[in-house]
């Protein structure tokens, strides 16, 4: 969707997934990030680097909704054992 560059240098990519809308902020080092508001009214946010398997997490945490295949089920799982072992 985008890029978005962080104030140490660190450039990172920015995923929307399609049926969540939830993004996945990845850098080009392979670090995951997450968008983190500051404030109540959303004038202040920052990027924190999270462990990948927590932003695998994050942008599927509602796609039941969206009725996954058996076949999306299983990648999903795989994806998150992967994230895990790094």
């Amino acid at each position: 969707m985008f890029q978005v560059e962080l104030e140490d240098g660190t450039c990172l990519d920015a995923y929307k997934h399609r049926w969540t809308r939830c993004y996945f902020h990845l850098s080009q080092g392979g670090r995951a990030y997450s968008y983190v508001w500051r404030d109540d009214d959303h004038r202040d946010a920052s990027y924190r680097e999270i462990e990948p398997d927590a932003a695998i997490q994050a942008v599927f945490a509602d796609w039941e909704c969206c009725s996954p295949t058996v076949t999306e089920r299983t990648a999903l799982r795989v994806a998150l054992r992967k994230a895990r072992a790094k």
